[in-house]
């Protein structure tokens, strides 16, 4: 008789980081960091992150799509634990997940997009992530999740810093020309309001602090030119 193998899924991963100060790795500005860094500190990785800036050994991957991301960072990273929404892109479809190990699936309410509104589309179930327009919310509800007392947010760059919104190497068109899609200027918006609403209701659910990690040493990001679709600096 063959036995049915059971899927993991974050319920396994409840708690692990049990008071851990624990990084969020997204993908802006780390051009100014070196991996190095994070030497010592849990990190949680969003998408390509991790991979593409030369990080060895990240404590888990956050994605929500199957192919383009979960299945890469579970090649690159043997053993290391991929948290991978149940619908791909955090949609409704629930197809079979990536035949890939340390999979684990999260479940998660329809991902509204730009519709994304903190309390109504708040999970209902305890084991289950947030979802909106960029992963790195549902990785820093991950981190609360798996049990850190305080979560350093690096890389959540709402805007551009020297042109760029990724970090060289990436992938992103800008690697190329440095020029942005013409969508981009709203996502990027949007998704730094969701960003913080986001934390904003994880302090009140966790108890936790999430903090920004950033490689510059003044508020004036050490003189980069640094544009968002509502401010700017150094760009005289």
């Amino acid at each position: 008789m063959t036995l049915a193998v059971r899927q993991q899924t974050i319920a396994d991963l409840r708690g692990v980081l049990d008071g851990r100060t624990v990084v969020v790795l997204g993908a802006g500005g780390l051009d100014y960091m070196r991996p190095q860094a994070l030497r010592g500190l849990p990190v949680i990785s969003v998408n390509s992150s991790a991979r593409k800036w030369g990080l060895h050994d990240p404590f888990a991957i956050v994605v929500k799509e199957h192919a383009e991301e979960a299945v890469p960072n579970a090649e690159a990273f043997p053993g290391v634990p991929i948290v991978c929404a149940a619908g791909p892109y955090g949609n409704a479809d629930r197809p079979e997940p990536p035949a890939i190990p340390d999979l684990y699936i999260f479940e998660h309410l329809p991902n509204r997009a730009a519709e994304f509104d903190v309390y109504r589309d708040w999970p209902a179930e305890p084991d289950q992530l947030v979802v909106a327009m960029s992963t790195i919310v549902s990785a820093m509800h991950f981190a609360c999740y798996a049990g850190a007392s305080v979560v350093l947010v690096a890389g959540l760059v709402c805007g551009t810093l020297e042109g760029r919104t990724h970090f060289k190497g990436y992938g992103h068109p800008d690697d190329v020309d440095g020029e942005q899609p013409s969508w981009m200027a709203d996502w990027l918006a949007k998704t730094e309001r969701q960003a913080l609403a986001v934390r904003r209701e994880l302090v009140r659910r966790y108890d936790v602090d999430i903090l920004g990690l950033s490689p510059w040493i003044t508020p004036e990001l050490d003189g980069l030119v640094y544009r968002s679709p509502s401010n700017a600096l150094n760009a005289w």
